[in-house]
């Protein structure tokens, strides 16, 4: 790089980055200020799709978070409630609650503290965005999923069809685990709709049936293993191409005078290719379409501690935010019912052991649907609130295992049951539809922790309440737990300072796990 270059460049830049020795040496700006400049920078639009993530190595993340710089925030924090914590009663720190969850099956409970201005997190707002503007673009497609009721010369058509995409998925498997896979589909396709296939396979139509031999190349190259498919599978999907749907069904003239109803409306024609998917027997029209990125205009940020007896709770800055807390029970009852129902499958008659069966189904579809609800709602009011988010790494599948295991199986099955993995990934989608980034960071002693002194809580248990035997500092467990992750993730992820159009991010460790924007 030339003189030149460089003299522009340190002419340009006004930025200052900071370390950790730096940041608690320099004493004339507070950790509050810190803070500030830090989430003023990162929750920037044209920022938050630069950040880059930091890996982290297993060692590092499970060791204890607290240190000078923490201890330095925690002052900063607690100084800030004008209130002692110590031999307080908790009701008097609950401050203002508001509850959010209206017309769900769970609540969702917003606790004020006192003084409202304790951690106040903001960030600028995105511009709106003038109608007919190409600033945002598209991040890919989306899977539109609507239920539809077929009559039943229709249903008996459509499972035909899948039967006949069965069968030549099947022999595709069975010829390239004979012969090995050719170079190209088009050639395993040939081979196979050209054999002699059965009469109701052929008179099934041909475009389904070249994408089911297009699944089985596919398939046995990911796998040499892939299984074949079996009638008794769960779900049963056909692929059509994009000129297979006209008129509001699919192959109008094969299927002419068969009709279905759609729990919402059909469109007439679609551009792209649609599926029809059967999961037992229900019906599901599949239809493809853009996502468009949206700028939120939230300008706050919240760290999330997942949790059994509350799906999350949350630390914000000015409260705690409690979703889904001891509302449980109702799925809990449900899988008490499904547990009755299988226990007395085997001592029934065959008519009435299918019966049970379905209402087995019905029963695992409604707790299913319990889920998804609360994962799509949570999921909305955060991106809608707030642009940046902390959430904890929360291996549950490695958490639940037998081996090592330190709960009991009723908290494990509610555990495996709330699917916060499938939330994170949701969560994950609907962010990056509306610019909110998601920050994965670890939670490694950060209900143990206490948040006012540091001390390590080793015999905490099952305590419902954090009790400091040190300082006697007193929390509700879920509200330390999402404290301290606030805490540790602030120690961990980057501090950036900003003064002109460009940001610098230095990492303050290598505890981050992962950054989604």
């Amino acid at each position: 790089m030339t003189s030149t270059a460089t003299s522009k460049r340190q002419e340009k830049s006004n930025e200052s980055f900071c370390t950790p020795e730096s940041a608690v040496e320099d004493r004339n700006q507070t950790w509050r200020d810190k803070l500030q400049d830090w989430l003023t920078s990162i929750l920037e639009p044209k920022w938050s799709e630069r950040l880059a993530a930091v890996s982290t190595s297993k060692d590092q993340s499970s060791l204890p978070y607290w240190n000078e710089s923490v201890q330095e925030m925690s002052e900063q924090l607690w100084s800030l409630t004008g209130i002692d914590s110590a031999g307080l009663d908790l009701s008097s720190l609950s401050g203002t609650a508001i509850n959010t969850g209206a017309k769900s099956w769970f609540s969702m409970t917003i606790t004020f503290l006192p003084n409202r201005n304790w951690l106040r997190i903001s960030s600028p707002s995105c511009t709106a965005s003038v109608v007919g503007s190409t600033d945002l673009g598209s991040i890919g497609l989306q899977s539109r999923k609507i239920r539809i009721y077929p009559e039943p010369a229709l249903a008996k058509v459509w499972k035909q069809w899948q039967a006949a995409c069965r069968y030549c998925y099947n022999q595709g498997i069975a010829y390239q685990r004979q012969y090995g896979a050719p170079k190209t589909a088009r050639k395993l396709r040939d081979i196979i709709l050209r054999s002699d296939l059965p009469q109701w396979v052929k008179d099934t139509p041909c475009h389904i049936k070249q994408n089911a031999v297009v699944e089985a190349w596919l398939a046995f190259r990911r796998s040499k293993d892939a299984r074949f498919r079996s009638v008794r599978d769960r779900s049963h999907t056909l692929q059509f191409n994009a000129g297979n749907f006209r008129n509001g069904t699919w192959y109008p003239k094969i299927t002419r005078g068969l009709t279905f109803r759609a729990s919402e409306e059909i469109p007439g024609e679609w551009t792209r290719g649609t599926e029809l998917m059967r999961v037992k027997d229900r019906w599901y029209a599949i239809f493809p379409e853009p996502v468009n990125e949206q700028c939120s205009l939230a300008k706050g940020g919240i760290a999330l501690d997942p949790g059994v007896r509350s799906f999350f709770t949350g630390f914000d800055g000015t409260g705690f935010v409690d979703i889904a807390k001891g509302d449980f029970g109702r799925i809990a009852r449900l899988c008490y019912h499904l547990d009755a129902l299988q226990s007395r499958l085997s001592k029934v008659p065959r008519l009435k052991r299918r019966r049970m069966r379905q209402a087995a189904f019905r029963l695992r579809e409604k707790i299913r649907d319990l889920v998804d609800e609360c994962h799509r709602k949570v999921a909305a009011f955060l991106t809608d609130n707030y642009r940046l988010i902390f959430l904890p790494t929360f291996e549950s599948a490695r958490m639940v295992a037998k081996a090592g295991r330190k709960f009991g199986s009723k908290t494990a099955r509610a555990m495996l049951t709330w699917a916060h993995y499938r939330f994170k990934q949701f969560l994950k989608f609907q962010a990056k539809k509306k610019n909110v980034v998601v920050v994965e960071v670890s939670e490694a002693y950060t209900s143990k922790t206490c948040t006012k002194c540091g001390h390590i809580h080793t015999k905490l248990g099952g305590a419902k309440v954090f009790r400091c035997p040190k300082c006697n500092h007193r929390l509700p467990r879920d509200w330390q737990g999402a404290l301290g992750v606030m805490l540790r993730a602030l120690r961990d992820t980057a501090i950036l300072f900003r003064n002109g159009q460009d940001a610098i991010a230095s990492p303050l460790s290598s505890n981050v796990q992962q950054c989604s924007a």
